[in-house]
């Protein structure tokens, strides 16, 4: 059995899920085992996901800008399937060159940026208007040093719910 220390609490009681209004938030306070990085992820009209990065570090982070999720070169993954029988939704990222551009977040900054689902699932439209479709996602930002900020992620609902 894991047991957790204090920082172990205040970072598992940090991770809130607000699936029901669309909303996931996931971080953890500054300090030894916390994330470098906090994200939310909000799903507003349209079925876009409005994405919200904050530096939870004293210091500034660098990442390269393909690497922000909102990009489709990013290593923000998502996956939609229908919660009835759970096949997945056709896919569509287009190609992006990454290039090599830099972007600074300083402390307490945030960067905001979207993420329309319609475009990335073609179907999930029409799909939605009679099925309830599970989006996951994950993300897992490069910063631009020589590590890796830590894994958050999470799963929302859109459409006609399955009863």
């Amino acid at each position: 059995m894991t047991r957790l220390n204090r920082n172990g609490w205040r970072c598992f009681l940090s991770v809130l899920f607000t699936v029901g209004h669309g909303l996931v938030v996931l971080g953890a306070p500054s300090g030894q085992g916390a994330t470098d990085i906090a994200i939310a992820v909000e799903l507003r009209s349209g079925n876009v996901l409005h994405i919200s990065l904050e530096n939870r570090r004293d210091q500034t982070i660098r990442l390269y800008e393909h690497d922000l999720p909102w990009r489709s070169s990013s290593p923000f993954v998502a996956v939609a399937v229908d919660s009835a029988n759970g096949s997945g939704l056709r896919q569509v990222r287009p190609i992006d060159d990454p290039g090599t551009k830099q972007v600074e977040l300083g402390p307490k900054q945030r960067l905001e940026g979207m993420i329309p689902l319609n475009e990335r699932f073609p179907n999930l439209t029409d799909l939605s208007k009679r099925k309830e479709i599970v989006v996951f996602w994950t993300y897992r930002p490069p910063l631009h040093v020589d590590r890796t900020a830590r894994r958050a992620g999470g799963w929302l609902t859109i459409g006609k719910e399955q009863r």
